[in-house]
């Protein structure tokens, strides 16, 4: 936060640290300092510290003769604010020369708040503006595309924090970039009429979804530095129970999620669980019209919900995470 202890006019301290010398130590001793360019800068400025307790003068710098003088308060001398930064704060850019200025991050991705949005684009395969987590059929912000059906629209486009876990940020689509389904001989698809999968835990419809979910993958933020199973998947059990303490299992019929913006995101979506791997030849999805879980066969045109597992070294590098204005990312 921004208050005395993050933020002031530069004082004794500060000098001190600077040159090991107090402001009052070579007072007035001519071009003793003209080696420390942070102190000998040009101009006049302000010290943030009076000369003693009984004077109306505090300390200045006086460039004319390169040293530390005395003002009274009426000068317009300038301001020379010190900005203490966090620790978590990195270099992600830059030289540090005044042609080419160190650009820093405001801190690693994970240390970031859930539900933050994420500029991000993958590039494994994905097509298009899908890659940057345009929603499947989007129009407008007042229009934000749909799977399924045209009366339940998703309500935000882009990326997301999904959830934090082992000092990794997780990120998933806002609302669903593409819409698939898979037919009765397990080809996945946009079209699947009434042709359904008809293996118990339907397994080729599961594996299509994490399949297509893998091409938003970007090698250059990912867990491990690649693109496989362990940095993206779609969305399923394990992720919306970090996310909301329960399994989909538990969850299922249940119209207990109106709070988890991440999970009610107003569309149709899938998740890559069965709703009984031995049993049945469903999948869990999202069913938008009673805010809950069910499940259904694989021939619906559903939305796809990748999951993507970024790497612990990702850093925030601009931003403010909110729709309008999404974190911009950098791998150091």
């Amino acid at each position: 936060k921004c208050d005395s202890n993050s933020a002031w006019n530069m004082g004794d301290a500060d000098f001190k640290e600077i040159t090991g010398d107090s402001l009052s130590a070579h007072y007035l001793s001519d071009g003793y300092y003209d080696n420390y360019s942070v102190i000998n800068n040009g101009g006049y400025y302000w010290y943030g510290t009076a000369t003693s307790a009984s004077t109306t003068t505090a300390y200045s710098w006086r460039p004319i003769s390169r040293s530390t003088y005395n003002s009274i308060s009426s000068y317009a001398f300038g301001v020379r604010p010190v900005i203490r930064l966090s620790s978590s704060v990195f270099v992600t850019g830059g030289t540090g020369t005044s042609e080419d200025p160190y650009i820093i991050s405001t801190g690693k991705l994970s240390s970031a708040h859930p539900g933050s949005y994420v500029k991000y684009t993958g590039n494994n395969g994905c097509s298009g503006k899908a890659c940057e987590g345009q929603n499947a059929k989007y129009v407008s912000d007042t229009n934000m595309g749909y799977c399924d059906d045209p009366n339940y629209k998703y309500n935000a486009n882009g990326w997301r924090i999904a959830y934090i876990k082992d000092d990794t940020a997780y990120l998933t689509s806002a609302g669903s970039p593409e819409c698939m389904c898979s037919d009765e001989y397990g080809s996945s698809g946009t079209n699947c009429g009434s042709s359904y999968e008809g293996t118990s835990g339907i397994p080729k419809h599961l594996a299509n979804l994490n399949k297509k979910a893998l091409t938003y993958c970007n090698s250059t933020y990912a867990y491990g530095g690649k693109c496989d199973s362990s940095s993206a998947w779609n969305m399923a059990d394990a992720d919306f129970k970090v996310i909301t303490g329960d399994t989909l299992s538990t969850a299922y019929g249940k119209s207990n999620y109106d709070n988890y913006s991440i999970i009610n995101n107003g569309g149709f979506y899938w998740f890559a669980t069965p709703r009984n791997p031995s049993t049945s030849r469903t999948a869990f999805y999202w069913e938008p019209s009673n805010r809950y879980v069910s499940d259904t066969v694989s021939n619906p045109v559903t939305g796809l919900r990748p999951v993507l597992r970024l790497a612990a070294s990702v850093l925030i590098t601009g931003g403010s995470g909110t729709y309008k204005d999404p974190y911009i990312i950098g791998n150091g």
